[in-house]
């Protein structure tokens, strides 16, 4: 009989357990019933009421959780030539600290689930073979991780890497020009936590609801993510009491103070119909009560989760016109697209949308036959075949 394929272990490097869109696309797939693999999961501590609680902890199904090291300090690659040393250290104290406490001993693969982590792995595994997988949920470029977070990454995970798993082809496409003949790179986007509405629940009820037209966005409270945007164009598009305005997501990786601008903005403006909603773990009940939702950074979109999550369960969508969304949102068909940095746009497509409620059928219905999108447990066996092809050396 032939032998039965071994069960990988995989150690999955986290540089943060925040509640940022990789660590919980990650807890996602770690958690998936559809996992093929035994999963290690390293992170610097502390780890209650981050993204990774509730894991399951037993059998193959479960994951080892290993707290080594200290929390790496967001911004710290865009900082002063100063700072930008001792974030350099602090790298290389976690990459000795992971290698000590044989967080990696007996993994055949080691996948770091975000560029700053690839670095510390990647020093980490300095004389080993281990293949190191690096998971690009940005673009590998200085306008997403920062100049000197660019040249780190360079010189460390672009050249011990095996592998790299992209969001998306845009994403894709800034790692190719890096990549060696023994190098490859595939795309898979990431795990969503929502599952494809049933058409009842979608677009096709959009035009009989009363009330407001109900405009959202999800992400966590960040300058690039562009809410600040959103609340202008919708003070712009003179559709309060017949639209309200919510914002579901926290401010993560220390943006706090961007998140009482906000509100001191919403203040300014006299908007009485904008709502904070915070970090939900509801996100598709939340989604489903929205009718409108929105994708609008500042700088190409890598492509997180927001929209596919909006695409799955049929709202009507606005989406940036660049990055990572052109590959999901076709305009005037599943969703509409606004040129970027573009507030004026972004208001004539609110109020298009806020006066349209056919166009808003039209466009969920459209969301909800989007070819294509995956599911959390689709996600998971893509993860397993990258990590099956870095061991066993083939690219």
């Amino acid at each position: 009989m032939p032998a039965r394929p071994s069960v990988l272990t995989v150690a999955h490097v986290a540089h943060t357990a925040e509640r940022g869109g990789a660590e919980l696309a990650l807890a996602r797939v770690l958690a998936s019933d559809c996992r093929q693999w035994r999963a290690r999961l390293v992170v610097p501590g502390p780890l209650r009421g981050g993204a990774f609680d509730g894991l399951p902890g037993d059998g193959l199904a479960g994951v080892e959780v290993r707290a080594e090291g200290a929390p790496q300090p967001p911004g710290a690659s865009r900082a002063t030539p100063w700072a930008a040393i001792r974030f350099a250290l602090s790298l290389v104290r976690q990459a000795y600290r992971t290698r000590r406490s044989g967080a990696f001993r007996g993994a055949q693969v080691v996948h770091a689930n975000s560029t700053r982590a690839a670095v510390y792995a990647s020093l980490g595994l300095l004389g080993t073979r281990t293949p190191l997988v690096v998971h690009l949920r940005d673009r590998v470029e200085a306008e997403a991780i920062g100049r000197f977070g660019l040249l780190a990454f360079r010189l460390t995970a672009a050249r011990r890497a095996k592998g790299f798993i992209a969001n998306s082809s845009a994403t894709a496409a800034t790692i190719r020009p890096l990549l060696r003949a023994d190098q490859f790179v595939e795309v898979v986007p990431s795990a969503i936590g929502v599952l494809r509405a049933d058409a009842a629940v979608g677009g096709a009820d959009a035009s009989v609801r009363r009330g407001p037209v109900r405009i959202g966005m999800v992400a966590r409270l960040d300058p690039w993510k562009g809410q600040e945007q959103l609340i202008r164009a919708y003070a712009a598009a003179d559709i309060e009491g017949r639209a309200t305005l919510t914002l579901i997501g926290s401010a993560a990786f220390g943006h706090e103070a961007y998140e009482s601008r906000l509100r001191t903005l919403v203040g300014q403006l006299g908007l009485r119909d904008v709502t904070f909603a915070g970090f939900r773990t509801d996100v598709q009940d939340r989604i489903d009560h929205l009718d409108v939702c929105v994708q609008y950074s500042t700088r190409p979109e890598p492509l997180g989760q927001n929209v596919l999550q909006y695409l799955a369960r049929g709202r009507a969508v606005i989406a940036a016109a660049e990055g990572g969304p052109l590959e999901w949102v076709t305009d005037g068909v599943n969703g509409l697209l606004v040129p970027p940095n573009d507030i004026a746009s972004l208001s004539d497509a609110l109020r298009r949308l806020v006066d349209d409620a056919p166009l808003r059928a039209t466009l969920g219905a459209g969301a909800l036959a989007t070819e294509g999108l995956p599911t959390d447990c689709e996600v998971s066996r893509a993860h397993a075949r990258v990590f099956a092809r870095a061991a066993s050396g083939s690219h």
